[in-house]
């Protein structure tokens, strides 16, 4: 039996998100990646959709239900209260729904997350790499980069700085997370339960994250750090020098290559020295240069008019009204005062200008 998902979609903090970064948000890629994890019973987006009307259509097209939350601010975001209330009633009233999936990249859903886990739910976050708080990736049993469940990872970002560091902690988590299955002498380890430890061990960790589109294919990719079997048409992993006994040694798992139309297992010796040949460079296009400029700096994408504008305000506000305040009140004062005025901008766009 597939697991059942509800899906809770915090909009305006993604919408917001998307716009900064100059992406087009279309939700079919990502509605697409979440029907692979199980059976949707409830989708839900919550926002102000006065404020968001040009993805009412491509919402509805998903079959999402759109949740309208009028954006009046009283100190907090009215929308993540709502979201967070329906969600653990429908914990408490669903029992056959068994995963809970939180897009947004807002730390205030920790503790429903945490609550959610104390139900028994399984909690999958999504949301954006450079804005979602650690406190909500950790609270989470497993969290997914939006933008690699949009495909915005693509080919062209393959050699990207950030890419080629997430591959490298992804081999270090899974050497790791062998090292503790060899202490409880759980070698070789179904690769189900590895993925398991993994994300215990990190709940960032995802194949999608660094490009592959399951977890059995980067395994098989990664034959330099592991040696793979087969048992029963499932895969099991131990470390290079993990020594078989005879149940095993005639097993190891079918890979990608074949020879004679036998399947072979790639050498190890053989997968590092094509590990360490040269990649190919790609073009990248003029927006991917651009976004990997602003991540190796950390700046966001925000235009020259908006950045000039908040530095004048708050410029002025401090001189004004000068005395002893906070960050997050200085923060929160002035997204109270743009609302007022229409203006769209979130606390996370104030506090990195």
């Amino acid at each position: 039996m597939s697991n059942q998902l509800a899906i809770f979609m915090d909009f305006e903090n993604i919408a917001l998100w998307a716009e900064q970064e100059f992406l087009d948000f279309e939700l079919t890629p990502l509605m697409s990646y979440l029907q692979q994890r199980g059976s949707v019973a409830i989708m839900r987006a919550y926002g102000d959709w006065s404020r968001f009307s040009r993805y009412r259509e491509d919402l509805m097209n998903n079959a999402v239900d759109l949740l309208q939350v009028f954006s009046v601010r009283a100190g907090k975001n009215r929308a993540d209260i709502r979201m967070a209330l329906d969600a653990l009633e429908i914990a408490i009233q669903r029992h056959q729904i068994d995963t809970f999936v939180i897009i947004s990249g807002d730390s205030d859903f920790g503790p429903l997350v945490t609550k959610l886990r104390e139900y028994g739910k399984y909690t999958l976050g999504i949301g954006p790499r450079d804005v979602t708080h650690p406190l909500l990736v950790r609270a989470c049993d497993e969290f997914v980069y939006i933008e690699a469940a949009l495909g915005e990872f693509g080919v062209d970002d393959a050699l990207s700085e950030t890419a080629a560091a997430d591959q490298e902690a992804a081999r270090q988590l899974l050497l790791k997370a062998l090292r503790v299955h060899e202490q409880r002498d759980d070698l070789p380890v179904l690769a189900a339960k590895l993925k398991q430890t993994m994300l215990l061990l990190e709940p960032t960790f995802n194949e999608v994250n660094i490009g592959h589109t399951q977890f059995k294919e980067w395994l098989e990719r990664s034959t330099d750090l592991v040696t793979l079997y087969a048992r029963e048409n499932q895969i099991y992993v131990a470390l290079p020098d993990f020594e078989p006994g005879p149940e095993w040694e005639a097993r190891p798992w079918p890979s990608s290559s074949h020879a004679n139309g036998q399947a072979i297992r790639t050498a190890p010796a053989l997968a590092s020295a094509a590990a360490a040949e040269p990649a190919v460079p790609v073009k990248l296009s003029l927006r991917q240069q651009y976004n990997q400029i602003f991540t190796r700096l950390k700046m966001t994408s925000v235009d020259f008019a908006t950045r000039r504008d908040v530095l004048r305000d708050i410029y002025r506000e401090l001189r004004e009204r000068p005395g002893e305040r906070t960050t997050d009140e200085l923060l929160e004062e002035l997204c109270e005062r743009y609302e007022t005025q229409g203006l769209i901008r979130s606390k996370t766009t104030l506090r990195q200008i």
